[in-house]
């Protein structure tokens, strides 16, 4: 994997936030507090190269952050909360980036039916471009997408409401 192209898109990110003002204030920063079970996934030697030893520990590939972080130094899953990139390839090889609510934010964010800003989901649709130009990124996002997709299945089955698109 590129570390220049997780740093450039984590820079189209890292200033931007979903609402206008801090929305750890909503929920007590509870996405920033978790165990082994419920961090954030990141992208393969995403932990080493980030630094992020000192924020938070590792439990396999799922960073469970301490509470506190600057952050320019989050992991990338953490920038674009609770939005998520689902990727698709068309018949004709293109690439669709969709951007979707969490659905594993569902029990935390309250976020997850609320209004982000225009310029938050700008942003991380172009930082997913960007790592969408490397093949193991984008090979890592479409894995993930399919991951992300059962579990959209799973709760439309479960009769849960739908979260956005965008």
């Amino acid at each position: 994997m590129n570390d220049k192209i997780l740093y450039r898109a984590k820079s189209y990110v890292v200033n931007e936030t979903p609402l206008y003002h801090d929305c750890g204030r909503l929920c007590d920063h509870c996405c920033c507090h978790g165990d082994d079970k419920t961090g954030m996934e990141l992208f393969p030697g995403e932990f080493e190269m980030e630094n992020l030893q000192q924020c938070g520990a590792l439990h396999g590939n799922i960073f469970v952050c301490h509470g506190q972080c600057d952050r320019k130094h989050r992991p990338y899953a953490c920038m674009i909360f609770p939005l998520f990139p689902l990727l698709a390839k068309e018949d004709d090889g293109r690439l669709n980036v969709h951007l979707h609510f969490d659905v594993r934010a569902r029990s935390l964010c309250p976020l997850t039916f609320a209004q982000l800003r225009p310029d938050f989901i700008r942003s991380v649709r172009r930082s997913v471009l960007v790592l969408c130009e490397d093949e193991d990124y984008r090979s890592c996002l479409l894995e993930s997408s399919e991951k992300m997709r059962d579990a959209i299945r799973l709760n439309s089955m479960l009769n849960l409401p739908d979260l956005c698109s965008f």
